[in-house]
């Protein structure tokens, strides 16, 4: 682990910000520093074991929250908590309101603004997709998908995060999705790729439309809908969208690493960006692919620093 930014045998209580409390964990935020702390329940303590483990598979991905390492035993206080990056704007849960905010104004401003505005959207689309398909390639099923798990950076990336219950290699995940994000034909015992990759489509349908999914409705509605193949109509998305976030939805056999090449390609043929490079297996990383969006994120700092 590298030098911490406070001394752990010094850290007093009221340094301690919370930022959000779980059925397995507490997460708090250090005072004065960039990181946040993920305290486990005395009870989950195996599956911190096993987050640990996915965290330092996965820490390669521009689109995974970087994990700093686990507090030292002198660091009573915080029990062993696994380390994170802090990232100040939370979830796209918590700031959905101002990505609609974002979409409306841009869309008032001018046509630069609308441009600007498509292309933050396709980087984010891309992202999503990318950091999923990554986590399969490594042998890591989240299980529980959603927007509510992907932070957004000052620079404007997307980071997937919290692993507290997913699956690695043999070992099943024991945590299951939201009813927005879960499969209605999900009667396994535990999550599969296959649902991730459902809960992807939700996910990407929400970002496209800035919107949830069937918004408004309760969970009982939510879950009916679903169950009778009742999707949202998505007729007004460009085809190569519409065509990943139906195959998301209904083939069982339909991969992220499919879905990431699919709209790669639509990207590179409609706005001409011959550097985005995806190979076609899904061991990879996205470095060269985050170098040619850069461009796209500086552009959407400018609109985020406006609303923020």
């Amino acid at each position: 682990m590298k030098d911490l930014p406070f001394d752990p045998c010094t850290l007093t209580k009221d340094k301690l910000r919370g930022v959000g409390i779980g059925l397995s964990s507490e997460v708090v935020h250090i005072a004065g520093t960039n990181i946040v702390a993920k305290i486990a329940a005395p009870q989950d303590l195996e599956d911190q074991k096993v987050e640990k483990r996915i965290y330092e598979r996965l820490q390669e991905h521009p689109n995974i929250l970087k994990y700093l390492g686990q507090s030292p035993p002198a660091c009573t206080l915080l029990r062993g908590a696994l380390l994170f990056e802090y990232h100040r704007h939370g979830s796209l849960t918590d700031c959905f309101d101002k990505l609609k905010t974002i979409s409306e104004r841009s869309r008032l401003v001018n046509s630069m603004a609308i441009r600007i505005e498509i292309l933050t959207e396709l980087s984010w689309l891309l992202q999503a997709v990318s950091a999923v398909a990554y986590i399969h390639s490594k042998g890591v099923v989240h299980g529980d998908l959603g927007l509510h798990n992907f932070l957004l950076h000052d620079d404007v990336r997307i980071i997937l995060c919290d692993f507290a219950g997913s699956g690695l290699d043999e070992l099943p995940p024991n945590i299951s999705a939201g009813v927005r994000y879960l499969n209605p034909l999900f009667d396994w015992e535990y999550p599969l790729e296959r649902d991730d990759v459902f809960a992807l489509g939700t996910v990407l349908y929400e970002l496209d439309r800035v919107e949830r999914l069937f918004d408004g409705r309760i969970d009982k509605e939510i879950g009916q809908f679903l169950r009778n193949k009742q999707f949202p109509d998505l007729s007004l998305m460009s085809s190569p969208l519409r065509q990943v976030i139906e195959k998301c939805w209904k083939p069982p056999d339909y991969k992220a690493s499919n879905a990431l090449i699919a709209l790669s390609k639509y990207i590179t043929l409609s706005f001409g960006r011959t550097n985005l490079y995806i190979e076609s297996q899904p061991s990879f990383t996205i470095k060269t692919l985050l170098s040619g969006l850069l461009g796209l994120a500086v552009c959407a700092v400018l609109i985020l620093t406006l609303t923020l």
